[in-house]
């Protein structure tokens, strides 16, 4: 199983950021898809992970007004974990995800829902 990073940017417009980083994790998704379907028949699943904004130590140097910003266009009203993340790939890494094969998981908080 692999399991690549993309982000929310992706999947759709994230007012935050930029388009070249956008369309670069745009292309993870679709990159994702495709090498699902080449290597499906040789057992091998390829899945990405989609992540909103992570509470890092980098996080907490952005200005106020930019973090509420953000924080505002999240309909769970927090940044999501790191381990949220690192859970969202060990699952889909198991077993327990062996159907799973082609698709980006967004775990963003419901931001790409909206």
């Amino acid at each position: 199983s692999i399991v690549n990073t993309a982000s929310i940017a992706g999947i759709k417009v994230f007012e935050l950021t930029t388009p070249t980083y956008s369309a670069a994790k745009a292309a993870v998704n679709h990159m994702t898809r495709f090498a699902a379907v080449q290597y499906a028949d040789k057992g091998i699943r390829i899945n990405a992970v989609a992540p909103g904004i992570i509470e890092t130590p980098s996080l907490a140097q952005t200005p106020k007004e930019i973090t509420d910003a953000a924080l505002a266009l999240l309909p769970a009203g927090k940044f999501q974990q790191a381990e949220e993340v690192a859970n969202a790939i060990v699952w889909l890494s198991s077993d327990e995800a062996s159907a799973i094969n082609g698709v980006t998981l967004p775990v963003d908080g419901g931001y790409s829902a909206k």
